[in-house]
């Protein structure tokens, strides 16, 4: 009876070794996951950052690698790329307008940036029309005019985890930085 009473507990002590084995897999894999997604979400916000310079220099970038925000040492592949208009993008190695960082490995940790834009119209208003050219917009009756750009961000994190953020950004025509590229 004891012998018996000894295989049943240690069959459910190898039950449960196996068990929490798969939970901690599972916490890793979903670890990673999460830490992949915020990085292709931080890669969004560098996109719109980059759109901005990119919009304040209407000649393109001087330089293919460009320092942008807090230190993000980013790789352009095209000097411009602002007026693109292909909104079915597929974001990867070989499709894409910028990626960071500037260089790594095979294997390596990387963000791929795709941009696509178009110029529109923004609605206006009797008192916006009133105001003449004065602020956002350089305002008319119309409104004033506006690029919206789609930002597809996809980051390729360790052990081939990935994850693609689409974001879209609105600048209002007429309030550009200067260009520092």
């Amino acid at each position: 009876m004891a012998l018996m009473m000894l295989v049943v507990v240690s069959l459910l002590g190898a039950v449960a070794l196996r068990i929490s084995s798969t939970e901690i897999q599972i916490a890793g894999n979903d670890k990673l996951q999460k830490q992949t997604f915020y990085e292709a979400d931080g890669g969004s916000q560098v996109g719109a950052r980059l759109v901005e310079e990119n919009i304040a220099c209407p000649q393109g970038f001087a330089n293919d690698d460009i320092t942008v925000g807090n230190n993000n040492e980013v790789h352009v592949a095209g000097k411009q790329f602002v007026n693109e208009e292909d909104f079915s993008l597929q974001v990867d190695d070989s499709n894409r307008h910028a990626y960071l960082p500037p260089t790594y490995g095979a294997g390596d940790p990387h963000t791929n940036l795709a941009f696509a834009s178009q110029v529109g119209l923004t609605a206006g208003s009797g008192a916006q029309s009133m105001a003449g050219y004065e602020g956002r917009g350089r305002g008319a009756a119309a409104g004033g005019s506006h690029v919206s750009t789609d930002i597809w961000s996809q980051r390729v994190g360790l052990q081939d985890s990935m994850s693609q953020i689409h974001s879209q950004w609105l600048h209002v025509i007429g309030v550009e930085g200067d260009c520092n590229y």
